[in-house]
């Protein structure tokens, strides 16, 4: 973590917060992770879901965690990929043109829509990927 303060801040008043007075404290947090962990089927049968999931390590502090919020976690995969971090927009997610699978990321499921193949998770400037044969 890096934090910064302004030894000369301007006048800050109680209670009444201002851009112009904000920047006198500024902090930023990258966390230390070296490896990712991603958990993924080797196929998925058209119509079927299936559990997706990724974990990120320190082996530095021996710490292991889900990858998911709040940490800065992107999911993509190959072009016909939907990703959605709610269960609600599936359904809709599923009747698109294109759309061979839905990454439901609140459920942690890929679902299979059409045959295709997908699926790439990166955090903290790493990234690992496999492919998932939909079909």
């Amino acid at each position: 973590m890096l934090v910064g303060v302004d030894p000369h801040p301007d006048k800050i008043i109680a209670g009444r917060p201002s851009p112009q007075t904000r920047d006198w404290l500024q902090a930023e947090v990258n966390p230390v992770i070296d490896q990712i962990a991603l958990v993924a089927p080797a196929s998925v049968a058209v119509g079927k879901s299936a559990a997706v999931s990724a974990t990120g390590s320190t082996t530095g502090f021996g710490l292991t965690f889900p990858l998911r919020f709040p940490a800065s976690v992107v999911w993509s995969g190959s072009k016909g990929l939907a990703v959605t971090t709610s269960s609600d927009q599936v359904a809709r997610l599923r009747r698109e043109p294109g759309t061979l699978a839905a990454l439901d990321l609140e459920a942690g499921q890929l679902i299979a829509v059409h045959r295709g193949s997908v699926v790439t998770v990166a955090s903290g400037g790493l990234s690992k990927s496999a492919t998932v044969t939909l079909g």
